[in-house]
């Protein structure tokens, strides 16, 4: 399947179709090594529907000096790059004035997304010099995340996903509202087929469904449950959804 998940857990219905979605909004994400392991990671979904992002799986971003084609291809186009990371500085991201034409210099954004535990995240945006000299900017989230399965330390954490589809809401016009639901829609679709696998968070089950999944379990027959599915299912302390958020000012 285009999404590389078994059929039970398949996602691809709900994925855009026809060729990969275009933004003026360019997308980075810096993956860390341990998140790039989950299976329910978000950030792989942002690749099966954007055609501008850019992923790195890494704990050190590379300065520019180590990677110029990678900082070439972020700033072509006369993008500006900024971090989606909170700090004292931070500003909420917003949509461009209406009726302000905008320099050559200023034609478009990259945002730059850390995928990462919170932990994680912090320490490789320390690592890095260039990282921290950018400008940042937080989001203001529409709504709370979706991401049932995985525990929030606070109160707007959104998953990697769902932040790049709030930035894209705010920064694309009128496409915006569009984009941001192409984007949520297999996200949507992924953590509802999974929620079906966790007790007291999927459909009700019929007895006879009940005995199948008592029968997997125990190894006498059946496909059981997705193999991968049990990284994600106990809480981390301190853990949650990916660190880049709170997105608010």
């Amino acid at each position: 399947s285009k999404c590389g998940r078994a059929g039970r857990i398949c996602i691809c219905s709900a994925l855009p179709d026809g060729p990969l979605l275009s933004t003026q909004t360019r997308i980075v994400v810096l993956v860390h090594p341990k998140e790039a392991q989950r299976k329910l990671g978000t950030a792989p979904i942002l690749k099966l529907c954007l055609a501008e992002v850019i992923m790195r799986y890494s704990e050190v971003f590379p300065e520019p000096g180590e990677d110029p084609e990678l900082h070439a291809a972020m700033c072509a186009g006369g993008h500006r790059c900024m971090l989606v990371c909170p700090g004292a500085e931070a500003e909420e991201l917003r949509a461009p004035q209406v009726g302000v034409q905008a320099s050559p210099a200023a034609a478009g954004l990259t945002l730059i997304f850390i995928d990462g535990r919170w932990k994680q995240a912090k320490a490789m945006v320390n690592r890095s010099p260039w990282l921290r000299a950018l400008p940042r900017v937080v989001l203001r989230p529409s709504a709370a995340s979706g991401y049932t399965f995985r525990r929030q330390p606070v109160e707007g954490c959104l998953s990697t996903l769902e932040a790049v589809a709030e930035a894209l809401a705010v920064l694309e016009g009128e496409r915006g509202a569009e984009l941001r639901e192409a984007l949520v829609a297999p996200f949507r679709r992924m953590v509802e087929l999974q929620c079906a696998f966790i007790p007291g968070l999927g459909p009700p089950e019929t007895p006879e469904q009940n005995e199948r999944r008592g029968a997997a379990a125990e190894g006498e027959g059946g496909d059981g449950q997705p193999q991968h599915e049990n990284e994600d299912l106990e809480p981390e302390p301190g853990g949650g959804q990916q660190a880049h958020v709170p997105h608010r000012a």
